[in-house]
């Protein structure tokens, strides 16, 4: 279990730094298995399109 500071230092999700900062809790701690499920859930998601 890694806490999110942990996990946004961790070399293994470097890449994916700034989506792990706004989608994983402060107050939680996290297993790899849980980290790539909530990965995948936000890299999956449609794309909302705005229009002016």
């Amino acid at each position: 279990m890694y806490t999110k500071t942990q996990i946004l230092q961790s070399k293994k999700y470097r890449q994916y730094k700034d989506v792990l900062a706004v989608i994983l809790s402060n107050n939680k701690n996290y297993t790899h298995e849980e980290i790539q499920r909530e990965l995948d859930k936000f890299l999956s998601a449609p794309i909302k399109e705005q229009k002016n």
